[in-house]
């Protein structure tokens, strides 16, 4: 079932289209493109999702460290 919302009182737009979503795959690799000396360079959204999970992967496992070692990093 299509989920609509009404935008304006007047036309009906699909509920996954909705005003204001900063938090896009698209706006990552924005970010990620605009860090200098070109590190991360994003073609893709796929591009972005990778530095994304090995960026996750790098922090836990410092987290993980910080936490065996009794918060001596």
């Amino acid at each position: 079932m299509k989920q609509t919302t009404t935008a304006a009182g007047t036309t009906t737009v699909p509920a996954s289209v909705k005003a204001g979503t900063i938090f896009s795959w698209a706006n990552v690799a924005r970010i990620l493109n605009a860090i200098p000396m070109g590190i991360c360079e994003c073609k893709t959204e796929a591009d972005a999702k990778g530095y994304i999970k090995a960026l996750a992967v790098i922090l836990s496992a410092l987290v993980l460290a910080a936490i065996e070692e009794g918060g001596a990093l």
